[in-house]
């Protein structure tokens, strides 16, 4: 039961189980979540409540969704912060991200990926600061390149230039290009722990 009004923007207010989207130039979904709240402007905004979803999304994509079994093939800019519960979102140019996940406050600038939903997630960080942390009330305030891996619960976050995870999800299968960058081997975590 979706109800489409296409002009030359899309805008999709899907109940979604099992779709397919295929979004070009400017693509704008609020769809049915547990209690979201959106404000979407240019670029690409999708917060949808999925079980069984494929993306193929293009220049600017910004998606929170409560995954199960998502495959993502991204390009140029990926921000994800999945599994959200009450979650108030403002997106603009770049994507400004606050929400009520366990108890993580995130504060977002230019280019951040963060794919949440930890439990034992093991995450393959590259250059400059590589984190595996297990904590319970961590603060993290990051800068220019940083990389943490933690196991959050009550951890609040500021992020800003570059912040690249990996983590293990549910069941989710990701094929990032240029921002995320994996490096298992070198930092001897074999692809099947993850």
């Amino acid at each position: 039961m979706n109800i489409f009004n296409h002009s030359k923007t899309l805008k999709i207010t899907p109940k979604m189980t099992m779709d397919t989207f295929d979004h070009s130039k400017t693509l704008k979904i609020t769809p049915k979540m547990t209690m979201n709240k959106f404000s979407h402007s240019k670029t690409l905004k999708i917060t949808p409540k999925m079980t069984m979803d494929t993306f193929d999304h293009s220049k600017t994509l910004k998606i929170t969704p409560k995954m199960t079994m998502n495959k993502f093939s991204h390009s140029k800019t990926l921000k994800i912060t999945p599994k959200m519960t009450m979650d108030i979102f403002d997106h603009s140019k770049t994507l400004k991200i606050t929400p009520k996940m366990t108890m993580n406050k995130f504060s977002h600038s230019k280019t951040l990926k963060i794919t949440p939903k930890m439990t034992m997630n093991k995450f393959s960080h590259s250059k400059y600061l590589k984190n595996k942390l297990n904590t319970t009330t961590n603060r993290f305030n990051h800068s220019k390149i940083l990389k943490n891996t933690p196991k959050m619960t009550t951890n609040a976050f500021n992020h800003s230039k570059v912040l690249k995870n990996t983590p293990k999800m549910t069941t989710n299968a990701f094929n990032h290009s240029k921002f995320l960058n994996t490096h298992l081997d070198k930092h001897g975590i074999s692809r099947e722990a993850l």
